[in-house]
């Protein structure tokens, strides 16, 4: 999936490193929804639960890949992943559409999951040389 055509229809934020990257590196990053520890069909389950957010996924993981272990910059990969997710529901839903209020609440979920319980994910994959 090429998920810079992705951020570039839904005018998604996302570094520049992510915006550079080939689509292999991306791949190589990019695990679904959720973290490392889950088993892959939890992340299926995951994943399919937030299907229309893949992009923005794929660039909250290459913040993750290439995190610099700050609090803030944890907290800036958390708000980008919010309100890329929320743009993504803009494109594609009305306001009046109960759609949109579903994916509204699935991307609230995403967001607070990865505030709550993301923090030790980005501390454990502060960036090295091997990168």
């Amino acid at each position: 999936m090429d998920f810079q055509i992705l951020a570039m229809k839904y005018d998604l934020s996302a570094p520049e490193s992510f915006r550079a990257a080939t689509e292999e590196q991306i791949d190589k990053v990019y695990n679904g929804a959720g973290p490392d520890w889950m088993p892959q069909w939890g992340r299926d389950i995951l994943t399919e639960f937030l299907r229309i957010f893949k992009a923005a996924i794929a660039i909250h993981d290459w913040r993750f890949e290439y995190a610099d272990g700050s609090e803030a910059g944890f907290k800036t990969a958390n708000k980008e992943f919010l309100a890329n997710m929320r743009k993504i529901i803009a494109a594609k839903y009305k306001i009046w559409e109960l759609a949109y209020w579903k994916w509204q609440w699935r991307a609230w979920i995403a967001y607070r999951a990865c505030v709550r319980f993301g923090w030790s994910a980005w501390v454990d994959n502060t960036s090295g040389d091997d990168k």
